[in-house]
């Protein structure tokens, strides 16, 4: 239970930060601070949601179970949000930058866990994250200029949070595919089948004989 909840909670905050790299980029007429404000209001509802689902889920009944504390900090962040929108505004592509190598970790994670499902689309999730990473430390330790720094950190919450969503549904897919194959397992699979023929082919009459 606590693990589907941790999953819709990183998808939902995928499409915010989808959302609010798109308002970034295309909306330009919408400023910081008004951004800052729906991040602040999207981390309140967030927090109140994870309290309330504690208590209706019974969750305490699971060892290790944080909602309710996750809950009540996202709300205290939320609200200090609120109260300080000023001073985040001044380091608002930083704090972009490095929501965006968070994601980039995640997906890292996301890549090896699509690996040991046996999917073969965790190299381009692989590859990916590692171009963010490196991409968010450069413009963290910011050898560019202010409004390129602006443009590269916007670009990269959209496409982190485009990419996180998308690697999210495909390990819910590579789940139930390694879920499928546990529950009915393939007796032999072509490959298989094929070397089990071609062994048979080479095998030799002395050897058919001492067996037989």
């Amino acid at each position: 239970m606590q693990e589907k909840q941790t999953n819709l909670m990183v998808m939902g905050v995928a499409i915010v930060a989808a959302v609010l790299g798109a308002l970034l980029l295309f909306v330009p007429q919408i400023s910081a601070e008004k951004i800052c404000y729906l991040m602040c209001g999207a981390v309140v509802i967030g927090g109140i949601y994870s309290i309330v689902h504690y208590f209706l889920s019974n969750a305490f009944r699971e060892a290790q179970n944080y909602g309710f504390s996750a809950g009540v900090f996202l709300v205290v962040l939320g609200i200090l949000g609120f109260i300080k929108t000023a001073a985040i505004v001044d380091f608002f592509p930083v704090a972009i930058s490095v929501i965006g190598l968070l994601y980039a970790v995640i997906l890292l994670q996301d890549a090896l866990d699509l690996k040991r499902l046996g999917s073969g689309k965790w190299s381009i999730v692989l590859c990916v994250s590692v171009v963010v990473i490196l991409v968010a430390m450069a413009d963290l330790i910011n050898p560019f200029s202010a409004e390129v720094q602006k443009l590269i950190s916007y670009w990269m919450i959209l496409v982190t949070g485009v990419l996180l969503l998308l690697s999210k549904l495909m390990l819910k897919m590579a789940y139930k595919e390694y879920d499928r194959m546990k529950d009915h397992p393939v007796v032999e699979t072509e490959k298989v089948a094929e070397y089990r023929e071609v062994s048979e082919v080479k095998e030799l009459p002395e050897d058919i004989e001492h067996r037989e």
